[in-house]
Order: structure tokens, then sequence, then C-alpha cells
């Protein structure tokens, strides 16, 4: 009769605890970035009767499990990490078109076909000094346009440059915060379990990193992860190389270079 109720209260507390983490889930519903759990029963070692007879025991939960697929999530960041690109590349282009104004009067297409009609007609009048005037002008408007499609280009670079030194320290940011999650994780789970809060939160973490950079994240066994940008690390486990924004001058062609490295 006692181990009869023993089993039945294994049951009773295994199923209120899957009941619990059922009720989590729920109430996470709506939670960005939270990822579902689920109780993994096992049962009890069973006792010896002797003569080779064993019973059971009952049931217990073994571990309370994320239910995440690691080759999805890669997948997933690697998707944000193109479309961000694709974006990024879409606003510079756009602004460089609202720049240069092609398929417009007023763009440097125009000016070069009026510049070349003029030297045109001076070519068939020389003596004229109306297309030597209209030489000089148009001339001159050429100029004027090529200057400032030049200056407007430059505000764009400058823009750019801006952005690009916000997105590092961004990026750099959101690096220490893996970093020191990773430590977390580590030092709350001493390999017994997943914290499944921090991990959701380093998820979270690594989902906005990819939409700044493309990375690649590589799961360790002890519960910590390494992200790597292209081949070189810049996270081993609680270890961060942050990412530097650089400019410089060419000394050969006098123009302003951007580098993060």
């Amino acid at each position: 009769m006692n181990s009869s109720l023993v089993i039945g209260r294994t049951g009773l507390q295994a199923s209120q605890l899957a009941l619990e983490v059922a009720g989590n889930n729920i109430s996470n519903a709506n939670t960005i970035g939270y990822s579902r759990q689920r109780a993994n029963f096992v049962a009890t070692p069973g006792q010896s009767l002797g003569n080779g007879v064993f019973i059971g025991r009952g049931t217990s939960v073994d571990s309370i499990q994320r239910i995440v697929n690691p080759a999805l999530t890669e997948r997933l960041r690697g998707a944000r990490s193109d479309e961000a690109a694709s974006a990024a590349a879409a606003g510079i282009m756009a602004s460089i078109e609202g720049v240069t104004n092609e398929l417009t009067e007023n763009d440097i297409s125009t000016r070069l076909s009026d510049f070349f009609n003029a030297f045109s007609e001076l070519a068939n009048n020389p003596a004229e000094s109306v297309t030597s005037t209209a030489v000089i002008e148009t001339s001159e408007r050429l100029a004027q346009q090529l200057r400032t499609v030049r200056t407007d280009i430059e505000s764009v670079r400058d823009q750019i440059d801006g952005d690009l030194r916000v997105s590092v320290e961004e990026v750099n940011k959101l690096l220490n915060t893996v970093a020191t999650l990773n430590d977390e994780i580590v030092s709350s789970e001493l390999g017994a379990g997943e914290n499944s809060a921090l991990r959701d939160q380093r998820d979270r973490a690594l989902a906005e990193l990819s939409s700044l950079i493309d990375i690649t994240v590589v799961q360790r066994d002890d519960g910590q992860v390494n992200v790597l940008v292209g081949s070189e690390p810049v996270i081993d486990a609680d270890r961060v190389r942050e990412l530097e924004f650089r400019q410089r001058t060419n000394a050969t062609t006098g123009l302003l270079e951007t580098d993060v490295v």
C-alpha cells in the first residue's frame, strides 16, 4: 500500500510541475523572444524485490527543456543579416539617386548633353560669338552641377559614416551583453539543466546583433557560445574582441577612407 501511495504521489508531483511549465508557456505566449519549454518525464529507478524482480517507483521530471531548433535559429540569424544588409544598401542607393537626380532635367547627363551639343554647334559655326558664349555657359553649368553633386555625395558619405560609427558602438554593447550572459549562464546552471530565462535573453541579444553584422554562433558544451565574424572570433566564452571604427586619409588619392576592424 505504501509503495502504491508513493507511486501516486510521484505521478501527481510530476504532473503538477508539468502543468506549471504549461502555464508558464501560456502566460509568455506574447513575450518577445520567449522559447517554449517542455517537462521531460523519466521513470524513477525501480526497487528490487529479490530474485531478479524489480518494481517501479513512479515517475519524476528529469529536466525542463527549451524547445529550440539550433539550425533554424542560425538560418534566421543569417536571414536577419541579409535583410539588414539589403535594407542598408537600398537606403544608400536611394540617397545617391536623390543626389544625382538622373532621368530629370537637372542631372549630370542633361548637363553633359548640353555641353557636347554646344561644342557641336561651335564646330559648325566657329565664327559665331553666340555659339562661343553657349559653350562657356554650358561649361559653367556642368562644372557647377559636378561641384554640387560632389558636395551632396560627401554629405551622404558623412551620414553613412555617422550611422556606421553608431552601429559599431551598438555592436560592441551587444557583444559585451552576450559575454556577460555567457558567464551568468555557466554560473547559474553548473551543468544541472538550462536557465531558460538567461538563454532567451542571450538569444534576443544575438538576434539584435545579427541585424547589425553577419555573425556565426558556435555552441559550447558548457552552455556558452562563441561568436565569429567571418573567421574572426569576437566572443570567446566571456572574452570580447570589440570592433573599432577607423578613418584615415589615403596618402595617394587624398580621399577619406573608413574601416571597421
